[in-house]
């Protein structure tokens, strides 16, 4: 982790799906904003990204919500909404997803 920023880490990935540049809309929805956004893969055998990932998250969750941190970051993964997500959920759909974490990052913001 950044030593400025306990929320800002380096990983190796691979990159789905990018819309760095310029954003774009997400999804089927009509009046969807459009965002910046990327999926960030990783394979599952990398057990050292993958605790740093979690790790990150759940600093993140600390710094946003204090003391009741651990009750919303386990109501966010009980819905499945963390950023880390399984890729062979995915894999049926999309190549290169199997065996894989991939986290869900966008922004309205560049």
């Amino acid at each position: 982790m950044s030593d400025t920023n306990p929320t800002v880490i380096n990983l190796k990935v691979r990159l789905a799906f990018p819309s760095v540049f310029r954003p774009s809309k997400v999804g089927d929805a009509p009046n969807a904003p459009e965002k910046y956004s990327g999926a960030f893969l990783f394979p599952k055998t990398d057990k050292d990204q993958t605790a740093l990932v979690v790790a990150t998250m759940k600093k993140a969750a600390e710094l946003k919500w204090g003391a009741k941190w651990e009750k919303e970051y386990a109501l966010i993964k009980d819905d499945g909404k963390l950023c880390l997500q399984n890729g062979d959920k995915k894999a049926d759909k999309y190549d290169g997803f199997a065996d894989n974490w991939f986290i869900s990052a966008s922004s309205k913001n560049r």
